[in-house]
């Protein structure tokens, strides 16, 4: 049964990855699309956590990805003043809840390029590397989608250069979750993180920004290489 489950929800997410990215030549709209994509990928992660302790972490980070969401939008901290379209679906105060389920995805996705050690070396560059995903998503979140939409603009596609700042510093945070609490994921667990990743990635190419094409296609690269090496070293 759980494996017509997975089934049914990778189908779903690719279906909505697919048509999300179609929906920009043929101009189709669909107004819970982004909430079933979001919900079907978080989903697909949380049933590849090994045991309930992972399952737990992987909670938490919903929670904390969708609190800090609410506190930077209610108080402008720690990444500026903004606030959200209904674009990404159904909120949780302030916050889509999508957004909570992007956290999870990223975060862990992120996770998969560190030794899952904690350290003050991999905690920076987890950081780093989560941080450059969202200098890939937040450009066509912004100036595409119209997810949320900033008080003041920045020189970055619009966007302030203190909300890097903030998320370079929960990033750090959510990090340290992870690698204290080391949840295990199974291998295609990291995968609806990088297919987001390619979605938002595909989208910057087709709107000409020229720094999040470069970025995501390095990003998109060295995970595939990453990752196609482990996969013959455990040859299943």
């Amino acid at each position: 049964m759980m494996i017509v489950i997975r089934i049914l929800l990778w189908l779903i997410f690719l279906t909505m990855t697919i048509g999300g990215i179609f929906s920009l030549f043929f101009d189709l709209t669909f107004s819970y699309a982004p909430l079933i994509l979001m919900t079907s990928g978080f989903c697909i992660t949380l049933f590849s956590s090994k045991n309930k302790k992972s399952f737990m972490v992987i909670l938490l980070l919903i929670i904390f990805g969708v609190s800090i969401e609410n506190i930077g939008v209610i108080y402008g901290v720690p990444f500026g003043s903004y606030v959200y379209s209904d674009y990404l679906g159904i909120k949780l105060l302030h916050t889509p809840i999508a957004i909570g389920f992007a956290w999870v995805m990223l975060t862990i996705l992120a996770s998969s390029f560190i030794k899952n050690n904690i350290s003050l070396k991999n905690l920076f560059l987890g950081a780093f590397i989560l941080t450059s995903f969202d200098l890939i998503i937040d450009p066509v979140s912004v100036n595409v989608m119209g997810a949320w939409e900033w008080e003041s603009s920045g020189i970055y596609y619009g966007i302030p250069l203190s909300n890097f700042i903030g998320w370079f510093l929960t990033s750090f945070l959510a990090m340290i979750i992870l690698l204290i609490f080391k949840p295990k994921i199974s291998y295609f667990g990291k995968f609806p993180g990088i297919i987001i990743l390619t979605f938002f990635w595909i989208i910057s190419i087709t709107e000409l920004m020229i720094i999040p094409s470069i970025l995501g296609l390095i990003i998109i690269i060295y995970f595939l290489i990453k990752n196609t090496r482990n996969l013959f070293q455990k040859k299943f």
